[in-house]
């Protein structure tokens, strides 16, 4: 609890100077005999900051059992897809089925849950565990119905979706199909 430590970092004038330059003056040795990693030095490729993430991928946010939570794990996992270079899939059914299950957590669970999204290089998985052991229910609804839609919903736009239980309770999930980077 006592410890600092502080960094000073000093850019020498010569910064704007070829770095291959540079390193082959510091290490006293001519720049092409320089002993160098597998990819250039100083070179930073034009798309670095458009290309997709490399997978495995996983991002979580344990969330309080409150209706404001639905609302709040749509927006991390926006906020994740977006960071993983993966737009093309915000905006639409991964925020509803984020949504939908979160809705469920909140509405049956009763307790505090965990938004898990997870990319594996071909598809992006989204997590809802909760502490309830009661497993969800697909049903029919009538026209008049005012609930009983969401697990309608997940099962017709997500390309896979389940249920695993867990020590702590149960875990639903849905997939969508990641498109190629």
């Amino acid at each position: 609890h006592d410890d600092v430590a502080i960094l000073v970092v000093r850019v020498p004038p010569d910064a704007t100077v070829d770095p291959l330059a540079r390193l082959g003056d510091a290490m006293g040795m001519p720049a092409e005999s320089v002993p160098l990693p597998g990819y250039p030095v100083g070179d930073v490729a034009m798309d670095l900051r458009s290309r997709r993430v490399l997978p495995p991928r996983e991002a979580r946010l344990k969330l309080p059992d409150d209706v404001r939570s639905a609302g709040a794990a749509r927006r991390f996992v926006t906020s994740v897809l977006h960071s993983w270079r993966m737009s093309e899939l915000t905006g639409g059914d991964a925020e509803l089925l984020t949504s939908e299950v979160c809705s469920n957590a909140v509405r049956h669970a009763e307790s505090d849950f965990t938004v898990v999204v997870r990319y594996d290089g071909f598809r992006v998985r989204v997590e809802v565990g909760d502490g309830s052991r009661a497993l969800p229910q697909p049903r029919e609804s009538t026209v008049d119905d005012e609930s009983g839609r969401g697990l309608f919903l997940v099962e017709q736009l997500a390309s896979a979706w389940g249920v695993s239980r867990t020590v702590e309770g149960k875990r639903v999930w849905f997939e969508l199909s990641a498109p190629p980077p």
